[in-house]
């Protein structure tokens, strides 16, 4: 998350990834910097595409524990 929150205050992010723990990590820092997620999979011929606005709880994934 070190990394996401050299960002100054992003509008939006778009998340493309296909890795859940770069996922996990993109949420985390877009629900400290209380900013919208946009996030995009595709698979074949299907996909799928999720806005999740962290002003509203822990955005797109639960927050992993602590410990």
């Amino acid at each position: 998350m070190r990394s996401a929150m050299r960002l100054s205050a992003p509008d939006v992010v778009l998340d493309c990834t296909d890795n859940m723990a770069t996922r996990q990590e993109i949420n985390a820092a877009c629900v400290a910097l209380d900013t919208p997620l946009i996030t995009a999979s595709a698979v074949g011929f299907g996909g799928q595409l999720m806005v999740a606005d962290a002003a509203l709880g822990t955005g797109l994934l639960p927050l992993p524990m602590a410990g």
